[in-house]
């Protein structure tokens, strides 16, 4: 449904209507899956900050930290 190509690095993070978000990695011109995850809902929009993802799903606003396999929650809404 979506894509975020990362500024400096050969990253591509896809978001699609099946909740799954995943960043991939085409810098050998073969794309590999770094992290994958499936969200609870829908997962809307995803923007990079240095080497981290933020990306919102439902009411949920997350990070997926480069060091870490599973994304962090930062903030809910109501």
């Amino acid at each position: 449904l979506g894509l975020s190509i990362h500024p400096k690095h050969s990253w591509i993070a896809t978001r699609g209507e099946d909740n799954h978000i995943q960043i991939l990695d085409y810098s050998d011109k073969n794309l590999k899956i770094i992290k994958k995850w499936k969200a609870k809902q829908w997962v809307d929009t995803c923007l990079w900050v240095d080497d981290h993802l933020v990306f919102s799903s439902g009411k949920n606003l997350y990070i997926f930290k480069s060091s870490s396999q599973n994304p962090d929650l930062i903030e809910t809404w109501n």
